[in-house]
């Protein structure tokens, strides 16, 4: 399931969604399939980055439990893609792009080691 032509009409994907390209470029990066690893990211990094754009810009002043806890959710998921997306410009030899993602991955998520390794 490619959802690209989604992003590229503006279209906001559900976390589920998200959470489904992050898996399928998972996927890719276990077959070593870079290229396609790096599009999926991107993809679930974009997406993702709608999805928490829309509850920041929401107009409620406060926020419920909920909405809060997904918030947290968009945020942990955002680390992870950066970091992944640091983990495939590694191999591919990219590495200053590797340390911008690497970077954002800590700033996104600091309490979270994993971020520092990549």
């Amino acid at each position: 399931k490619s959802f690209g032509r989604y992003l590229a009409i503006g279209l906001s994907l559900t976390m589920t969604d998200v959470v489904s390209l992050k898996q399928q470029a998972d996927s890719a990066v276990a077959q070593k399939d870079w290229a396609t690893a790096l599009s999926l990211y991107l993809q679930a990094l974009a997406a993702n980055e709608n999805s928490m754009d829309v509850s920041i810009n929401d107009e409620s002043q406060q926020d419920t439990e909920e909405q809060s806890k997904e918030r947290k959710t968009s945020s942990d998921l955002h680390a992870k893609i950066y970091a992944n997306l640091s983990f495939v410009m590694i191999n591919c030899e990219k590495f200053e792009e590797a340390m911008v993602y690497g970077k954002s991955a800590v700033s996104t998520a600091p309490s979270w080691g994993k971020a520092y390794a990549r």
